[in-house]
């Protein structure tokens, strides 16, 4: 699939737009940008994703960059640890359901991490774009994960990690997936009421 592409940003930036109008969710062009180069780099790294669980945990990451004396170590360590995050949730959150931690936890700590760096940038375009990561946060993982679906990195074909994904994000695309699939949760809850 990026094979017909020139080169690999050209290929992010015109899937993440086009999923992204279809959602109907608007973004900076900047944080977009953001988005795009991110993915453009760690799709670079060997095997993204059986390093994935080989890299050091998030809470070594925060602990770290916590603690770091100076701000650019701090902004570094801060940022490593929501683009892991945002990366791990959305292309392979299926590969935490055995874990310790789950998607919400990285979720969280994506979040988090955006907020700090928005408050650390002295660059009030960078500033913008943390705190519009964190904001959306949720809405860019459900992105990554169609994106992902996509280029078939995961598979969604069993409709119980599509619940459990759905049951946590709330997105309408995983929602439209389990519908389809011939499970409407919506309506079980409803049913659920009136008995």
């Amino acid at each position: 699939m990026i094979e017909a592409y020139k080169d690999t940003m050209g290929f992010f930036r015109d899937k993440i737009k086009k999923i992204l109008s279809d959602k109907k969710l608007n973004i900076d062009e900047a944080t977009e940008f953001y988005v795009v180069n991110l993915l453009t780099s760690l799709s670079h790294i060997p095997s993204a994703s059986s390093q994935c669980d080989h890299r050091q945990a998030l809470a070594l990451i925060l602990a770290k960059a916590s603690d770091a004396q100076n701000l650019q170590e701090k902004f570094l360590g801060f940022k490593t640890l929501g683009d892991q995050a945002l990366f791990i949730s959305g292309f392979f959150s299926d590969s935490l359901k055995e874990k310790i931690v789950d998607v919400d936890y990285y979720m969280t700590m994506g979040i988090h991490a955006y907020q700090v760096l928005s408050g650390l940038s002295t660059h009030r375009q960078f500033s913008s774009v943390f705190l519009e990561m964190a904001m959306k946060f949720h809405f860019l993982v459900d992105a990554l994960a169609e994106l992902s679906e996509e280029c078939q990195m995961t598979s969604n074909e069993d409709l119980l990690r599509v619940y459990d994904r759905w049951s946590t994000t709330k997105s309408e695309r995983l929602l439209q997936i389990l519908r389809d699939g011939g499970l409407d949760p919506l309506q079980i809850k409803k049913e659920k009421k009136f008995h």
